[in-house]
């Protein structure tokens, strides 16, 4: 795959591809076509530090933290009232 997409961009006429910044948290590394214009191209947000990102995640699984204990006290009480 990777060799493909070198290719797409050192070929002639090109590049057809380019690579894109890597996201904070994401392992693989993004390719965008170049058909478009560069004001059509979708700008990558690097505006969010990885200290940013990794509190906003922290602050993510807190909530979600709080949902699933929430519904299981829902889950109890529904099985509670129900004779389970």
């Amino acid at each position: 795959m990777t060799s493909a997409l070198q290719s797409l961009q050192t070929k002639t006429g090109g590049p057809y591809v380019c690579q894109l910044p890597r996201e904070p948290g994401k392992r693989e590394q993004r390719y965008q076509e170049c058909f478009c214009n560069e004001s059509e191209r979708p700008q990558a947000d690097v505006s969010v530090s990885n200290e940013e990102y990794t509190q906003q995640l922290k602050e993510r699984i807190l909530e979600l933290e709080a949902q699933v204990e929430k519904l299981n006290e829902r889950i109890q009480e529904l099985e509670n009232a129900s004779g389970l």
